[in-house]
């Protein structure tokens, strides 16, 4: 389903499978009165790829509607260090000044497939449900693991928008 274009909203933008296979468990929660605040849209199919989809399709769609915003899932494939310098380090430096309040990166530290393990449960699509849940209760535990908990800075401005907009 498309997004309300005059309300605000949220795209969700997938690296690979199993990022979008997390994205569909998350929007499983998602009220039917809210399903036109959020819309995943077609994985990139690698993190290069999403990059370059966020810089040539969605920077312009942001900057022409204030009301839209875009969460970038992606896989840091346990890239933050100081050699190659952290993945989100270089997304960040691409997102013209004017977007960052609207452009939010998050996803696995190493891959979903390590999340999967780390939390023995079985499908990322109810991992997704159950990182939902506690988006909408603000009782965070699997946003805690430390495959996630780097996220924490970008959840803390992105969660009253999703709990306001997507969340209700």
């Amino acid at each position: 389903m498309a997004v309300n274009k005059y309300r605000e909203h949220f795209y969700v933008l997938p690296e690979d499978k199993d990022d979008q296979d997390l994205v569909n468990g998350f929007l499983i929660c998602v009220p039917d009165s809210c399903r036109r605040a959020i819309q995943a849209v077609p994985m990139a199919g690698g993190w290069g790829k999403a990059v370059d989809i966020l810089e040539s399709e969605y920077f312009p769609i942001l900057q022409k509607n204030h009301l839209a915003h875009i969460i970038l899932v992606i896989d840091f494939d346990e890239r933050f260090n100081e050699e190659y310098g952290s993945r989100l380090d270089g997304i960040n430096e691409k997102i013209p000044e004017d977007l960052k309040s609207r452009v939010f990166i998050i996803g696995t530290r190493d891959e979903p497939a390590t999340l999967k393990e780390a939390v023995r449960i079985t499908s990322l699509e109810k991992i997704g449900e159950i990182l939902a849940e506690e988006c909408r209760s603000g009782n965070y535990d699997l946003w805690l693991n430390q495959q996630l908990k780097h996220n924490e800075m970008m959840l803390s401005i992105l969660h009253p928008l999703i709990k306001q907009h997507v969340l209700l």
